[in-house]
């Protein structure tokens, strides 16, 4: 029979909140719950720490011997079971994984893929740098969102992954407000712009977990006209003038959620008879053209597709994570997650700080006694450790797969479950 023992992946998750570099990387090294070198690691610094990566990364890096390290700065960071934004938190996420084969790549690395690029060509231009091939289980891709149409670049990462090679996962950087103030890296090739990527192969099973943060409200609109990222019409009517309507319409108190912004869902496939929280992919409204009687995105949209606006909603958030994770507690205990959540997705949305983190920490903890359980409510024990190593970071947008091709996501959590493939 197989060794299926010496297949599991191990992880190791640890966090550092101070402003000095040689005692933040100090207290991640300190912290691991096992010493020693590994095969692939995530590290991620709070945005006062974003001058000091390179320092912080070849400190870690000498002390993990770390096969393939990632790096990357944000505008807050997930460490354990807790989430610290806008701060001089860290967070390290190291993996030892038997027989997995890891390759790292630059997204620069890619070519830029012309007009009628389809998937023979995609699959001849991009995957040799992927790694694509029989075994591929993963790919993690992080990216500065001013240096490059991700937008059109995902599907043709998809196609040139197949359909059978396992999810693509990973975000948007948010650690700068303009272009070149985003840090990203690995093993060492520090950049402001462009992005990185890591394909897994062999004995390992990455789950990928997508949690929606908004709730739709209004009708479903057909783009009748549109220009780039500005939608002219929706229904035949002029579109700022459909959407004021749909938002007048809003009970007084739902009207006040606008205030965290007003998105526009655009339905994934068109197919389907109906369409649920799951079949959207949420956008941004970012401005609106009064002249025009238009309103400006952050997609494309063209003649045909089928919208429906969206807001920030805590309780829908809690909801759909809640039965997302249900249905992961199903399957066999992660060795460890890698969490990538909306930016928005903190105490102003829900009211309280470490929710996210909170509920995965939750799902995967191991049963306590027969006593303890059978009390109502629930318990918080804020100095007990997570669950199982927990890392990652607050994005300016998520990448994961849906309905069988990736794409961009806002306001999701977004998770890689590792686990040992079965």
């Amino acid at each position: 029979m197989p060794d299926h023992a010496a297949a599991q992946p191990k992880l190791h998750a640890s966090s550092a909140l101070h402003t000095e570099p040689e005692i933040v990387a100090r207290m991640l090294l300190d912290r691991l719950e096992a010493a020693g070198s590994a095969d692939l690691a995530f590290l991620f610094l709070g945005e006062s720490l974003r001058s000091s990566a390179r320092e912080i990364e070849d400190r870690v890096g000498a002390a993990l011997g770390a096969g393939t390290l990632v790096t990357a700065a944000a505008s807050g960071v997930i460490a354990g079971r807790e989430e610290f934004a806008r701060g001089s938190a860290a967070s390290l996420l190291t993996a030892t994984l038997p027989g997995v084969s890891i390759r790292p790549f630059l997204l620069q690395d890619l070519p830029r893929a012309p007009a009628d690029a389809d998937e023979a060509w995609a699959a001849d231009h991009y995957a040799e740098v992927l790694g694509v091939g029989p075994s591929l289980r993963c790919t993690f891709v992080l990216a500065d969102p001013y240096s490059g149409p991700l937008i059109r670049l995902l599907p043709m990462l998809s196609a040139a992954r197949g359909d059978s090679s396992g999810p693509l996962l990973g975000a948007m950087l948010s650690g700068g407000d303009a272009p070149g103030q985003n840090v990203v890296s690995i093993n060492g090739g520090f950049m402001n712009a462009g992005g990185v990527g890591v394909s897994l192969s062999g004995p390992i099973r990455v789950d990928a977990m997508v949690s929606q943060g908004c709730r739709s409200f209004g009708p479903t609109m057909l783009v009748t006209k549109a220009r780039g990222n500005v939608l002219l019409e929706l229904g035949g009517r002029p579109a700022l003038e459909a959407v004021r309507d749909a938002c007048m319409a809003l009970p007084e108190g739902q009207r006040r959620q606008l205030e965290d912004g007003l998105y526009i869902g655009r339905v994934i496939d068109e197919y389907k008879e109906r369409f649920g929280r799951d079949d959207y992919l949420i956008r941004a409204v970012r401005g609106i053209d009064a002249n025009a009687e238009a309103i400006m995105t952050d997609d494309l949209f063209k003649v045909g597709q089928t919208v429906r606006l969206h807001l920030l909603d805590a309780l829908t958030a809690s909801e759909d994570l809640a039965m997302l994770l249900d249905k992961e507690k199903l399957s066999a205990r992660p060795a460890g997650a890698l969490l990538f959540s909306g930016q928005d997705r903190g105490p102003s949305l829900f009211g309280r700080p470490h929710h996210d983190a909170e509920a995965v920490h939750r799902a995967f903890r191991i049963p306590v006694g027969g006593e303890r359980s059978a009390k109502s409510g629930t318990e918080y024990n804020l100095s007990e450790p997570a669950s199982i190593p927990i890392a990652g970071m607050r994005t300016a947008g998520e990448i994961a797969t849906s309905a069988g091709s990736a794409h961009l996501h806002a306001q999701t959590l977004t998770a890689a479950l590792f686990r040992a493939e079965e």
